[in-house]
Formats: C-alpha cells, structure tokens, sequence
C-alpha cells in the first residue's frame, strides 16, 4: 500500500520574525485535519506504518503519516489536541540536544522559538504520539565528521529514549541533507529516516528515504488534497511543480 506522509514545522498564531515556510495558523491546521478525518484518512506514526509492514499490526483504510520536524513546543497547545480530538496519531522529531530550550540553528537568522521539553515529551509519548530523532544540534549532516555524526545520530537516540522509556526507531534528517555515507551510519540505530522529498512510502521503499510532503503557510485543504492524489506519481509531482506558479501562489521556504 502507498502511504502519504505529511511534514508540518510550527503551528502557531504568531508568525512575526520566524524562519519563512514554517509556521501555519492554528486555524489552517485545523481545516486541514479536519479534511482529511472527512475524507476518510486516519493519521498515523511512522512506528505504525513500520510495525504494518513487519506483519507487527494492520492500518486502516486510508492512513496517513503526520510528522512534525523540530519539536516547537506550540504543537503542544495548537497541533497535537487538534489530531487527538480525531483519533490521528503522529511522530515529532526532536532535536534531542537542545530540549527544553530553544531552536538555536536559527538565532542568526530569525527568532528562536521554544522547544518542547522533557515532561511534554513524555507526556505526548504516553499519549500515542511517537517521538524520533532530529539529530542532536540541528547540524548539517554532511558537515561533520564520522565521530560527529555518530554523536549527533547515536546519542540523540539514547538521550529520547531515556525520556519516553521505549525504543526509538525513526528519524528525519536536518535540513534534508544526507549522503550515502550518512544514510549507511543512520541505518546502523533507526530503521526508517525521512526526507524532504515529495512521495509516498510503499513497502519496497528504500527505508532510509522515506518521502514526505511538505505543508506550507499558504496550503489549503484543497491544496493538500491535490498533492496526496498526486504523490503516488513522481511525474506527476514534478509536473505539478512546472505549473503551480500559473495555479496557485508560491510560498518561499527555507529547507529545514
């Protein structure tokens, strides 16, 4: 089966002096959940997707991964109560290294927002929701050095799972940067890493590039419906790109 999986930032009321692309009104947010519960989607964790396809459980009919990359601490209060109220479950990367404080990697360009921390960690955790790794720093992968990347990899790992008590099996690299050398080292501690890729995820996936499409500021619902119908077509997705300047108005973003 394809499955669609969604990449979402911050959801939050304020936009004023972030990083652009990444933060969608709670409001929007909440349109867009609710188009999908009507149009017959159920959310689900990237665990619940690989437990599927490890003959470990079954999914519904139409399930779709929601996934939040950076773990802003206002998808506790905007996002998260939203997809609970529908019964949809979902997987935060966290940037392990910097929980309870704030997004760093961006202090020089933009305004640092607040991450969640641990107890909200483990409370979501208790509550369904799946936590992966975002790395330690939030660095470039392809920067560092063997033993850097083993840090910024393997230590995230333990560090999350010392607070949500279960192992942790998923991770999404920062800014979308990865190489072979990367994807081999990240393979050795989690079985599924993300992308920023438009696709889908189907059982003969490479499970180190994991697609995902990603919903910015300016998507309505509509908007997102047209790309879960395209996403099974890499054609397509690229032709969609070719004419959405003549469609739809664009949204700079920075990858993240």
């Amino acid at each position: 089966m394809k499955v669609p999986v969604l990449l979402f930032h911050d959801v939050s009321p304020d936009a004023a002096g972030k990083a652009p692309g990444i933060t969608i009104a709670p409001e929007r947010f909440r349109e867009i959940i609710a188009w999908l519960a009507a149009h017959g989607y159920t959310g689900i964790s990237a665990r619940d997707w690989l437990n599927a396809q490890n003959r470990k459980g079954t999914l519904p009919e139409k399930p779709i991964v929601i996934t939040f990359d950076d773990a802003y601490a206002s998808i506790t209060e905007y996002a998260l109560p939203i997809l609970q109220s529908h019964g949809f479950r979902a997987t935060v990367f966290v940037v392990s290294g910097l929980i309870g404080g704030a997004s760093e990697w961006d202090a020089h360009t933009w305004r640092p927002l607040p991450l969640m921390d641990a107890e909200q960690i483990r409370a979501w955790a208790a509550s369904g929701i799946e936590f992966g790794s975002h790395s330690r720093n939030h660095c470039d992968l392809t920067t560092l050095t063997e033993s850097d990347l083993l840090r910024e990899t393997a230590t995230s790992q333990d560090e999350l799972a010392s607070i949500v008590g279960s192992p942790i099996m998923s991770f999404a690299y920062p800014y979308g940067s990865h190489n072979k050398a990367i994807r081999q080292i990240v393979s050795q501690k989690y079985s599924l890493a993300f992308t920023v890729v438009k696709g889908v995820v189907t059982p003969d996936i490479d499970p180190m590039l994991c697609c995902r499409i990603e919903v910015l500021p300016n998507y309505s619902p509509l908007r997102v419906g047209l790309y879960l119908r395209l996403a099974s077509s890499a054609r397509l997705l690229r032709s969609i790109r070719l004419v959405r300047p003549l469609l739809l108005p664009r949204f700079r973003t920075v990858q993240r």
